[in-house]
């Protein structure tokens, strides 16, 4: 047999890691003062195909890098061919369906909704199988190194095993999906399909939003299919989903052992957040450019929790809103704007939680944040006047969130 872990990227560490799992658009502010206002809010968008890799990217890639290692292990042990045979007497109702190549080796990435799971993921399969297929001579197979498939939302069993059929045959060309639906296959003969399906052309397996099956009468049933087939396949599956899955996968002890994993968090007001904001900061799309400052970091901060996703929407519809209506220039009167005008859903959520932050930590500062921050600490009261646009009220709460040293002297 072929030494299939030749066929894969070597794994990455450090700077070279985040490097190759980043994605910063191109921007040249020559360019965009000369555009128009469509013009620019067209190339606006481009700031939601931004990617700032943080630590939960690296620890899902390297979970997700060795999980793949493990699988494609397995597609070269002597125990294949006894599973092979296993699953096709099960597929044709002549015998029932044992795990023998195992696969406790599977796990989880449980986030709040907007953290960056599903991008994160996307991210590393793109990085890990540099969107290749991996093709073997001894024996004639292709196989996908890692597939991303969505729970259903009423957590139907044989939709979820249809589904991961179509997806194969889209990335191969075979036909198994066709074979499926013209046999009319029950779901102990699919998952005898898709064990040997999966055993052959698979090496890791995602399934997103797993936190449909909680609600889902079906729920129970998908989670113990899915126990099945991580046993009769070999392959690792990653169950990504919302906290509120939690309680749904540890209540079993064999599936809550199976899913041990990352938890992925928002930011914590830390130098990583204030890199990821000063970065997209680069992507001004108005007529005037503004440095980033704590000011705005604070305000980002307490009116997105650290969400990633809120703080890009926060930034993009400022901008979006300040285009439109001449102003031309990021503010926080601006944020205010778009927090209040286009986050209305939000607004409960956030404000009832917010609260002042202090300022950022001096200790291992990234060098990406830290010469700034340094040079900032002492003109905070500068940017808070240049910030509140001649607004007092505005002047007076942004001072009050300054953390000013004050020295009495005795005259």
């Amino acid at each position: 047999m072929d030494n299939i872990l030749k066929k894969i990227p070597s794994m990455l560490f450090g700077n070279e890691l985040k490097k190759e799992l980043a994605y910063f658009p191109y921007i040249d502010r020559k360019v965009i003062v000369t555009k128009s206002q469509g013009e620019r809010l067209t190339m606006l968008n481009e700031l939601y195909s931004f990617y700032y890799p943080t630590k939960y990217t690296v620890e899902i890639y390297t979970k997700i890098y060795l999980a793949l290692v493990r699988a494609l292990q397995k597609k070269q042990s002597k125990l294949v061919v006894r599973q092979q045979y296993n699953n096709y007497f099960a597929l044709h109702k002549k015998g029932e369906l044992n795990g023998i190549i195992g696969g406790a080796d599977s796990f989880s990435v449980i986030g709040a909704s907007g953290v960056g799971k599903t991008s994160a993921i996307n991210k590393v399969i793109e990085v890990v199988s540099n969107n290749q297929i991996i093709e073997t001579d001894i024996p004639k197979t292709s196989i996908i190194p890692i597939m991303l498939v969505q729970t259903p939302y009423d957590a139907s069993v044989k939709s979820l095993l249809i589904e991961i059929l179509r997806n194969v045959d889209e990335k191969i060309g075979t036909k198994y999906y066709e074979f499926a639906l013209r046999k009319n296959l029950t779901i102990d003969s699919l998952v005898g399909q898709v064990s040997n399906v999966a055993l052959n052309h698979l090496g890791v397996l995602v399934l997103d939003e797993v936190q449909n099956c909680i609600h889902a009468k079906k729920g129970d049933y998908l989670i113990r299919c899915l126990t099945q087939l991580i046993n009769s396949s070999g392959i690792s599956i990653c169950l990504s989903g919302t906290p509120e899955a939690i309680s749904f996968l540890e209540r079993e002890f064999q599936i809550a052992r199976r899913t041990l994993g990352l938890s992925v968090k928002p930011f914590e007001y830390d130098d990583e957040f204030f890199g990821f904001c000063n970065r997209l900061f680069n992507y001004q799309y108005t007529l005037n450019y503004v440095e980033f400052n704590e000011v705005f970091a604070e305000w980002l901060y307490n009116h997105s929790l650290g969400n990633a996703s809120v703080v890009i929407s926060l930034f993009h519809d400022s901008q979006e809103l300040s285009i439109m209506d001449g102003s031309e220039k990021i503010s926080i009167a601006n944020l205010e704007n778009a927090f209040k005008k286009r986050l209305t859903l939000l607004n409960r959520f956030i404000e009832t939680k917010t609260k002042t932050v202090g300022k950022l930590s001096k200790k291992e500062e990234s060098s990406d944040s830290g010469a700034f921050l340094a040079q900032i600490e002492h003109n905070q009261i500068r940017c808070a006047v240049e910030q509140s646009k001649g607004d007092e009220k505005l002047l007076f709460n942004l001072l009050c969130k300054l953390k000013i040293t004050i020295e009495e002297v005795k005259i």
